[in-house]
């Protein structure tokens, strides 16, 4: 099937990412990847979407620690508080 121009292509944002695996589990997953019918990377975004649902209570508190922790550093840097 040929490949559309890359203006028509969708336009989701991706990140490309490296992984380092033994020879006898790429063989294993090829196997298990051809008899599902998906591509390596249709595999490896099932995966860890499933890895990010089992561990959202972790993702949950790095936001709750991190991103409010931003918030109020960004307000202090401004030099305005909630008091204010």
């Amino acid at each position: 099937m040929p490949r559309l121009p890359a203006t028509n292509r969708n336009k989701v944002k991706t990140e490309r990412i490296s992984v380092v695996i033994t020879p006898k589990m790429k063989d294993q997953i090829d196997k298990i990847r051809y008899m599902q019918r998906k591509t390596l990377n249709e595999l490896m975004n099932d995966i860890i979407q499933a890895y990010i649902k089992k561990h959202g209570a972790d993702l949950k508190k790095f936001k709750e620690t991190f991103e409010e922790s931003e918030t109020e550093t960004k307000t202090e840097e401004k030099g305005t508080t909630e008091e204010s």
